[in-house]
């Protein structure tokens, strides 16, 4: 008995070795397969880490373009208003000056200019008239 005690304990023993021997195999093959899985993850956090980066990089782009943009709208209006105030000046003087020179090309005569013209008009007739009538009593 001896004899079939000892093969039973040997294929009891063999079926455990190979029973182990698989479980080993199979614990090797998820142990590999979580380093893979692991490394992904590292990966993939280390490539989280360069997007959160780059998109804070690109935030801040951004702020700066935004603050560019609306610095140089400022600046768009206020050289705007400027000009604005210029063209108004302008057409204010441009305004006076014809008022003035409308005013001077229909400017009427005053009394005292009417009386002096009135009164050398008059004394043509008279020289005139005198200078006929010596002339022909003559």
């Amino acid at each position: 008995m001896v004899p079939d005690d000892s093969a039973a304990a040997y294929d009891r023993g063999h079926e455990a070795g190979v029973t182990a021997g698989t479980i080993e195999a199979r614990l090797a093959r998820h142990e590999d397969h979580f380093v893979r899985i692991n490394g992904s993850l590292g990966d993939m956090v280390e490539q989280l880490k360069e997007m959160a980066a780059t998109d804070a990089a690109r935030t801040l782009a951004i702020q700066r373009l935004a603050d560019q943009a609306e610095a140089s709208a400022r600046s768009v209006i206020a050289t705007a208003e400027a000009l604005e105030k210029a063209v108004v000046a302008t057409a204010n003087a441009l305004e006076k000056a014809d008022i003035a020179r409308r005013n001077r090309s229909t400017q009427s005569w005053t009394a005292w200019q009417r009386a002096i013209a009135v009164i050398a008009a008059v004394s043509s007739v008279v020289a005139t008239y005198m200078l006929i009538r010596s002339a022909t009593r003559g």
